[in-house]
């Protein structure tokens, strides 16, 4: 199993190349598949988007889905120009990479493309924070059900944002690395995923 992710870690990694507004992600095309990754903070800006944590509406939607607003403007800024990028190969199988602040991106993005495209990405996260609320959970759990999350140790980054806020976790999660300990929160542990899939 380690294997099968560190592939995935390295596909996470290799995730620069297009972009705007300091949300930068790679598009390759392989063998009949689409391989996204994006990104996480490296930048002040990239910063104020993870602070601003406020819930807004997601979308036009009977039922509405309530998401962390820095996020869903890091997915807005790229989501046309992905999309239409998609659009060039129909029938193609579709992956989706992110790590830190890029794998929310990339979860906004498996909900999206999934919609937008009726194909469903396989999806793997590393140390992805909180991005959904509570509201229409069960709708949400459907939707994201096949996203694979993979957290190391104590990483604090899952931890955000706080659960008190009313942000949760959807998909399944994969743990890595020490037994997680309650309430420790290892910044370390966060900045390891590499080295814990190697080994």
């Amino acid at each position: 199993m380690i294997n099968k992710y560190n592939k995935c870690w390295q596909e996470a990694m290799d995730c620069t190349g297009y972009g705007n507004h300091d949300v930068e992600y790679s598009f390759k095309v392989e063998d009949k598949t689409i391989i996204i990754a994006f990104q996480g903070s490296t930048s002040k800006i990239d910063w104020l988007f993870n602070f601003f944590f406020l819930k807004i509406p997601y979308k036009n939607m009977e039922k509405t889905f309530f998401v962390h607003s820095g996020f869903l403007a890091r997915w807005e800024y790229v989501r046309d120009e992905i999309l239409e990028k998609i659009d060039k190969y129909p029938g193609y199988k579709i992956k989706l990479r992110g790590y830190s602040q890029g794998s929310t991106t990339c979860l906004l993005a498996h909900e999206d493309i999934g919609w937008h495209t009726g194909v469903r990405p396989e999806t793997v996260l590393f140390g992805c924070p909180r991005v959904f609320g509570f509201w229409h959970s069960k709708e949400l759990k459907k939707r994201l059900s096949d996203v694979i999350r993979i957290e190391n140790g104590s990483d604090i980054v899952p931890s955000l944002p706080w659960f008190w806020l009313s942000f949760r976790h959807y998909g399944k999660l994969i743990h890595i690395g020490k037994k997680r300990k309650l309430f420790r929160f290892s910044i370390k542990n966060h900045l390891e995923y590499g080295e814990t899939l190697n080994g």
